[in-house]
């Protein structure tokens, strides 16, 4: 829809991230998007998983990213971007992390605005698909 065709991920090192961007991986292969990089984190990894994951992003051409990931997974991640004012991306999100409010009102995540996220439907909207 949006016309992007080079992506990365970054997802949650587990049922989580591994199923729901394996789901993600077959619907963006059919519509011809290609993956540029894949990077799985957890929140108990070492802080230097989380700057190995930094300079992936860094060094990528890719300026969306999505990222499946649980909030709890995302947060230390977030912390090193924010500490490396790495900005200039479009962040696309689970359910997890994009449904937060307090992330959403952090100032110090404000590189996240803008961000678009998709979440299980709660309710039926008449008119809309």
């Amino acid at each position: 829809y949006f016309g992007w065709t080079w992506i990365g991920i970054i997802r949650s090192r587990g049922d989580y991230g591994n199923n729901g961007i394996t789901a993600f991986e077959e619907a963006a292969k059919q519509e011809g998007v290609c993956i540029e990089y894949s990077e799985a984190i957890l929140s108990t990894d070492p802080k230097e998983q989380f700057l190995k994951t930094l300079d992936v992003i860094k060094k990528g051409t890719a300026r969306v990213v999505v990222a499946f990931v649980a909030l709890g997974d995302f947060i230390p991640l977030l912390k090193v971007i924010a500490q490396h004012n790495i900005t200039g991306l479009q962040w696309v999100g689970s359910e997890s992390w994009i449904t937060s409010r307090t992330l959403a009102e952090t100032k110090e995540y404000s590189f996240l605005s803008g961000a678009l996220g998709f979440a299980i439907a709660n309710a039926k909207l008449i008119g809309l698909r």
